[in-house]
């Protein structure tokens, strides 16, 4: 998991979707292999969490670079590359 900025509010829902996501890992297998247990979870993580994760990063530094190209004084336009706003 990582920092969220609140922009969207997803932080503590990703937390909390991630803490689901090892519930359900630990409640469906009994492994004694820490290692295999570890890889499950990185594997439910990736199938559910990640996407939000993933969704809401872009989100940010869409919204970030929108922000830094509407600055008062800032004379660059904003332009879309990548899916992504950033100042050309």
């Amino acid at each position: 998991m990582g920092v969220h900025h609140p922009s969207v509010g997803r932080g503590a829902s990703i937390g909390l979707l991630h803490a689901v996501t090892l519930r359900d890992v630990l409640r469906d297998g009994q492994e004694d292999d820490p290692m295999a247990l570890a890889r499950r979870w990185q594997e439910a993580t990736a199938a559910t969490v990640d996407p939000w994760l993933r969704d809401t990063i872009a989100f940010d530094r869409h919204r970030s670079a929108e922000i830094d190209a509407r600055s008062p004084g800032d004379r660059t336009r904003l332009t879309t590359r990548g899916g992504c706003s950033v100042r050309a």
